[in-house]
């Protein structure tokens, strides 16, 4: 009888314990949660590229999306222009995450047709190590453009729905973060050349945006983590 009670006694202290941990541990968690990355400071200068912002988003989008933060600008280098678009949520839930709101599935819903859908590595850029994208080709009105785009999760990138998604959930439970967003970069098809021509100058235009664009961000990124 004594050692059962005893063994109670010890059975409780060990959960009383463990449920202060527990809480210790969650309160530790939710100061490290407030991340916020400051996407409006990325450079309008990134290399020989020149920004600019152009129109923000309308009413509706910004009900649909209900962004903390987005970039919408222009990049020019000579006659060459990228478009770039990163929209950041602080926490990601329910409708209101990167992964759901991908060229590859708003693009339809605007009215663009989608073609040539695949994925592209990008190799390593300074200390920035490579990572892989998305890309298609979307037409509008008769107009192809060629898109390029990811998502990131805290530090981390990925070119898969499926996979920033996980990283959401898993993230939240492990350490109480949520926040992230996607990267979305475009330019029109140039014309006089085929259409495997044209995607192929495209990319190449696309790539040398990027290798500027990509330590700048992911520096913004880490910054805020600190």
């Amino acid at each position: 009888m004594v050692i059962n009670r005893i063994g109670a006694v010890l059975a409780l202290v060990t959960l009383l314990l463990a449920s202060v941990g527990f809480h210790q541990h969650m309160a530790r968690l939710a100061e490290r949660a407030t991340v916020d990355v400051a996407i409006e400071s990325l450079p309008l200068e990134l290399g020989q590229w020149q920004g600019k912002v152009t129109q923000g988003l309308d009413v509706r989008s910004q009900e649909i999306l209900r962004l903390t933060r987005f970039v919408k600008r222009a990049y020019s280098r000579g006659d060459e222009r990228i478009e770039l678009y990163i929209g950041y949520w602080q926490h990601q839930t329910g409708d209101y995450q990167a992964a759901k709101h991908s060229p590859l599935l708003c693009l339809p819903a605007n009215g663009w047709e989608v073609e040539r859908r695949g994925s592209r590595e990008l190799e390593d850029v300074g200390s920035t190590e490579g990572i892989s994208v998305k890309r298609l080709v979307g037409e509008v009105r008769g107009k192809p453009y060629l898109f390029y785009y990811w998502f990131f999760t805290g530090e981390r990138s990925y070119s898969e729905e499926w996979q920033a998604l996980f990283r959401i959930s898993l993230q939240n439970l492990l350490a109480s973060r949520s926040d992230g967003g996607i990267v979305e970069v475009s330019t029109p098809l140039p014309t006089g050349y085929s259409r495997e021509e044209a995607i192929a100058h495209a990319s190449e235009q696309i790539e040398d945006f990027l290798a500027e664009l990509r330590p700048a961000l992911e520096h913004l990124v880490a910054e805020a983590a600190q």
